[in-house]
């Protein structure tokens, strides 16, 4: 439960950062900058200042944290006992704290804490989830700040407005679902559930919200396409939770998992549209069952450098076939063509 650091020499360059989940948009977790030994610890926080344990065992998922390009690193912390979040911002030299800044982001319903995740976009600038559905970010992410509303602004993918007329219902209908990713352009991507649908629940257009993925472009607008749709399924209910998007090396291909609670696809979408391109049903390649999309699972998709795509699922049955260890499962760019699975991946990404 706590974050320790050695110091971290990085260029001033955007494409040092470390920008979120997995580092980048295909969560590659490639460094451009090598590690140095790790022989003492220079400095620690804790990231969970009320942890809770259920049969000696602390079930929760942590936010990464985040490093910008002139060695600051971001931490997300959980501050309650069953909620409430925060973003600290720290010193890589020495953890010095720089700013703090409190978010009234509200977790999605699961028996395993779920993963509260900011990200970094390469102007820099800082996004993190909030309320209702809503985003909050920070310009300037190095520099220091007081007074939250100084510091930070607030975003909606369906509107501000309509955010700002009905902002009750959106609060208790609108959660966000999955750490958030971006793309070189500055662009956002996630997922969110509805939990009471309802006609007051629209975008901008007027459309009524139904629990989906959505993404925020650099100037703050907002596009968002239903999991009903993406699936092109009517019994799909969310985006599978703690299930951060990934993006294609060129960005005209976003990734998500999607799921009816137990099964589910692996769906690609536009990167800029979210219209639909393809989709693959998940299954347990062993005994040719709907694999398991357990809401304990952090699991998202990697993009590799031959835009080949990998996502974790849980064995279907469970759990002696592969020993509780899933499947990580390997596809085409254009999920049609299947290829050789690795023995685990049901709560990792490659």
């Amino acid at each position: 439960m706590m974050f320790v650091a050695a110091t971290l020499a990085f260029a001033p360059s955007a494409n040092a950062q470390w920008n979120g989940f997995a580092r980048d948009a295909q969560h590659s977790a490639d460094s451009p900058v090598a590690s140095q030994s790790l022989n003492r610890v220079i400095w620690s926080t804790p990231v969970n200042l009320d942890p809770q344990t259920a049969g000696g065992e602390l079930l929760a998922h942590y936010g990464s944290p985040l490093i910008t390009a002139a060695n600051t690193v971001i931490v997300p912390v959980k501050t309650g006992a069953s909620g409430g979040f925060r973003v600290d911002a720290r010193s890589g030299i020495d953890g010095t704290l720089i700013w703090t800044l409190p978010t009234d982001f509200v977790r999605p319903p699961s028996t395993e804490l779920p993963v509260f995740g900011p990200v970094l976009t390469s102007q820099p600038r800082l996004y993190f989830p909030g309320i209702g559905g809503t985003v909050y970010f920070r310009d300037s992410p190095d520099a220091a700040c007081s007074g939250s509303g100084n510091c930070r602004k607030q975003l909606a993918f369906f509107g501000m407005k309509n955010y700002k007329k009905r902002k009750k219902k959106y609060n208790a209908g609108v959660l966000i679902s999955t750490p958030l990713t971006s793309d070189s352009a500055g662009d956002i991507y996630f997922g969110f559930i509805v939990t009471k649908p309802s006609g007051a629940l629209r975008d901008a257009h007027h459309k009524q919200l139904t629990s989906g993925i959505a993404r925020i472009d650099s100037g703050g607008q907002g596009t968002w396409i239903a999991v009903t749709a993406a699936a092109e399924d009517q019994t799909m209910t969310g985006v599978a939770l703690n299930c951060a998007p990934a993006l294609s090396p060129d960005l005209t291909t976003l990734y998500v998992a999607v799921s009816n609670g137990s099964a589910g696809y692996l769906v690609a979408l536009n990167g800029t549209t979210l219209a639909p391109i393809a989709r693959v049903r998940l299954k347990d390649p062993d005994s040719g069952n709907d694999a398991t999309l357990p809401s304990a699972s952090s699991a998202s998709p990697t993009v590799g450098p031959d835009s080949d795509v990998y996502f974790g699922v849980l064995e279907n049955p469970c759990c002696a076939e592969n020993h509780d260890r899933g499947w990580l499962l390997h596809f085409n760019a254009t999920l049609s063509q299947p290829k050789t699975p690795g023995a685990f991946g049901w709560d990792t990404t490659a």
